[in-house]
């Protein structure tokens, strides 16, 4: 017996349909993405004046409204992108036929929208147990820097391990938009069952990820000349604001990501995946 194909997808190409779409229906996108924005500024600003910055477990339970919100913007635009569902077009005058399109439509969009909040629940979870194992070894203020002994050959295998596990586990991190396309659990970690797969999903997150960090720092930077610090730090005028970009730039991430993400995605379950 042959074995399967491994998963694959032109990710470039995956990357400037997401771009496209978020452009071309930029008016959509931005009806859309407004409350989640203004739910995920109240809630960073929340972290910050609880002085949170440094606890990710409650930030995930603060911001837990803003990825519902997310979540849900996300599988709706995602189905649109794929599916054209946007408006009455989509809808075949058959009131049975109709009535059955919606409603997977809702229970696809329902279920994405909760995957998605668990997904970002486990990684604050888990991002904060990696914070509190370094907080531990370090000390609050690194007065046990310089005692930490070197790493031995235990502990590097014990890094490589996690880091397979991280390339392994990356896929998974896009369940969402595969549920939004209506696919289930089973069917996607067979088709993405590939030990490469991950790397060509990395490298669409690096080309939705890094333009948009670029921009976060060049606002960070134009603010920073505007509004300079007091006694070397920053004003709470230039926090509030970049707050909100960060907050802005965020959802312009995960969008785009998602869109992208959901392209590939698609590519590979209608088996025609390409180099």
């Amino acid at each position: 017996m042959l074995p399967s194909p491994q998963a694959r997808f032109d990710f470039v190409e995956a990357t400037s349909k997401g771009y496209r779409f978020v452009w071309h229906n930029r008016v959509l996108v931005g009806k859309l993405a407004g409350i989640p924005v203004l739910v995920k500024l109240g809630c960073l600003a929340l972290i910050i004046a609880l002085e949170l910055s440094g606890n990710f477990l409650r930030q995930g339970l603060i911001l837990l409204p803003s990825y519902f919100l997310e979540g849900w913007m996300l599988a709706y635009l995602v189905r649109t992108a794929i599916y054209d569902e946007r408006g009455s077009s989509s809808l075949s005058g058959n009131q049975s036929q109709d009535e059955v399109f919606l409603r997977e439509r809702a229970r696809a969009i329902l279920a994405a929208t909760l995957v998605y909040v668990l997904i970002k629940l486990v990684l604050s979870f888990s991002t904060g147990m990696v914070m509190d194992f370094q907080r531990s070894l370090i000390g609050e203020n690194g007065q046990s820097l310089h005692n930490i002994p070197d790493p031995s050959p235990g502990m590097m295998l014990v890094a490589l391990a996690l880091l397979g596990f991280f390339l392994w586990a990356f896929r998974y991190l896009w369940m969402n938009v595969s549920v939004a396309l209506g696919y289930g659990f089973r069917e996607y970690a067979l088709k993405f069952r590939g030990g490469m797969i991950s790397f060509y999903m990395i490298g669409t997150w690096l080309l939705c990820f890094v333009p948009f960090a670029l921009v976060l720092v060049l606002c960070s930077e134009l603010l920073l000349s505007v509004i300079p610090a007091q006694d070397g730090e920053p004003t709470a005028l230039y926090r509030f604001l970049m707050t909100g970009v960060q907050a802005a730039v965020d959802t312009a991430i995960s969008l785009v990501t998602a869109i992208a993400m959901a392209f590939g995605i698609r590519e590979v379950m209608d088996g025609k995946s390409k180099k």
